[in-house]
């Protein structure tokens, strides 16, 4: 078993999150719980109005399409039962394997220049960006 990191972004320009409510934090904390209950580990997670991006460490026998639809269904029903709102994340989504040497690239897309909410994994904690 080898561990593999996963790069995975999905876009709808709307309805992932609802306009002018900041559903954010919540929602980034769902998906990287969600992706921690099936034994993974959420390197780096964006969410805004209009995009997720996800950086994750995993092994390979995870299939990537069953991983990502696992992850947005659970944070999906997390989210819906902390705010009330299910966001819309049917839209189609990109992702691809990347070497160790440019998971670095995938993370600093997920902090850097970005409006919404971030989280990611440190060695004793996540922290919310």
């Amino acid at each position: 078993m080898q561990r593999r990191v996963l790069s995975v972004q999905w876009t709808d320009g709307m309805g992932i999150l609802p306009r002018g409510e900041d559903y954010a934090h919540v929602a980034a904390e769902a998906l990287r719980l969600s992706i921690w209950r099936v034994g993974c580990v959420a390197l780096a997670c964006k969410v805004s109005e209009a995009e997720v991006r996800l950086v994750i460490q995993c092994d390979d026998r995870h299939d990537p399409r069953a991983l990502v639809d696992w992850v947005r269904a659970a944070a999906s029903f997390a989210i819906s039962c902390y705010t009330g709102f299910a966001p819309d994340w049917d839209a189609p989504y990109h992702y691809e394997w990347v070497s160790p040497e440019r998971a670095g690239v995938h993370i600093m897309h997920c902090v850097s220049g970005h409006t919404g909410a971030t989280t990611m994994h440190t060695a004793d904690d996540t922290t919310v960006l």
